[in-house]
């Protein structure tokens, strides 16, 4: 855990780095699953775990378009293998914790247009929050997906975060 300074900060910035972690962990556990897992067809909801995924990604990158106050472009992946949403992933989470880790005032508003055009203006706790909240959505759908498929998924709770940061 970070230690000292601002710890509203610091346990934001942990907050986000058990996200990265959470998916690390999804990936590395899809890794070991048959490749075609990723790409198989629901009927409900997302139509694989690969589309989730890339729904997931997309999210992670428009919010970090608004903390760099750029204009959003969705990244087009190019996705064959669970090996390639690894890379991907780490590279864009390694860009949002350098700029997380260069920012002092989490309090500061950001103001952007959405994804459907409207005026909206969050903190950068509040998005962070939000990062970390929509991952947390979102594996949960693999996991019923993988269920569905008859596969085990993976425990990404925050608790067993905390356990493995505590015992390190």
């Amino acid at each position: 855990m970070h230690k000292g300074g601002n710890s509203l900060m610091n346990n934001l910035l942990e907050f986000y780095h058990y996200h990265v972690w959470s998916y690390g962990k999804l990936l590395e556990h899809l890794k070991s699953l048959p490749s075609e897992v990723l790409f198989l067809e629901f009927d409900d909801g997302f139509n694989s775990i690969a589309s989730l995924l890339v729904h997931v990604f997309n999210t992670d990158n428009y919010w970090l378009t608004v903390l760099n106050k750029e204009n959003h472009k969705t990244n087009l992946l190019e996705i064959e293998s669970a090996n390639d949403f690894e890379q991907n992933f780490k590279n864009l989470h390694i860009s949002i914790k350098e700029l997380l880790t260069k920012e002092m005032d989490f309090e500061k508003i950001i103001e952007f247009t959405s994804g459907s055009g409207n005026p909206m203006s969050n903190s950068i706790s509040e998005i962070i929050l939000t990062i970390a909240n929509h991952g947390t959505y979102h594996r949960g759908n693999v996991s019923v997906m993988l269920r569905q498929l008859k596969f085990q998924s993976v425990s990404t709770d925050y608790a067993f975060y905390l356990r493995r940061l505590r015992s390190t």
